[in-house]
């Protein structure tokens, strides 16, 4: 449902880089957390996690990982209503394309990003352990088509919030706009004493 990006500094201290969402200065300023992963393996409840090797994914490699490390030295967090988990993931490797479109919308013929659940595009050819495999359910996910949307698009719920939500309250607030005037116009227009005879 949630991803990051599984670090080891100095050989031994582990963190996810991660992109959350809470409170209003992680929606609204900058929601990248490096969260101890401990930490991370402790929210929800104690629920599972899975980190797979970069060079599972479809457009990897050493080149991409090594820039991706320098990257991450001083990459600079987003607001989550902005930018998801996977949206962050993505930028981070250099804005390539790691998760899958929309699979509902992409049968319909449109490449809509959406960052949850994260559907990682990973190799069809990938060696995963027997436990990742099946928590990723990779006999599913490996066939996903490969992303339509650009990597700079935002996900279906900031799609919707930015380009419909505007667009329907406008309309929305056009439509009571006119409602009132035409209501307002009927009640002032006066009514001649030969429409007064036909309405009696």
């Amino acid at each position: 449902m949630h991803a990051g990006i599984h670090v080891v500094i100095d050989g031994q201290r582990e963190f996810v880089a991660e992109q959350l969402v809470g409170n209003l200065y992680l929606n609204f300023r900058n929601g990248l957390n490096w969260t101890p992963l401990d930490n991370f393996r402790q929210r929800d409840r104690g629920g599972w996690d899975v980190t797979v090797a970069a060079h599972c994914f479809r457009t990897l490699d050493d080149a991409v990982v090594e820039a991706t490390t320098r990257r991450l030295n001083s990459i600079v967090g987003h607001a989550f209503v902005g930018e998801d988990c996977t949206a962050f993931i993505e930028r981070a490797f250099g804005k390539r394309r790691l998760f899958a479109d929309s699979p509902l919308l992409r049968y319909l013929g449109v490449g809509v990003r959406i960052g949850d659940p994260a559907l990682p595009l990973l190799c069809p050819d990938a060696q995963l352990d027997p436990g990742a495999s099946g928590k990723l359910q990779f006999d599913v996910i490996k066939n996903l088509p490969d992303a339509l949307a650009d990597a700079d698009s935002p996900n279906a719920r900031n799609w919707l919030l930015q380009r419909w939500l505007p667009a329907l309250l406008l309309g929305g607030a056009v439509g009571l706009g006119v409602a009132h005037y035409s209501s307002a116009s009927r009640r002032s227009t006066p009514v001649s004493r030969t429409a007064r005879r036909f309405l009696r």
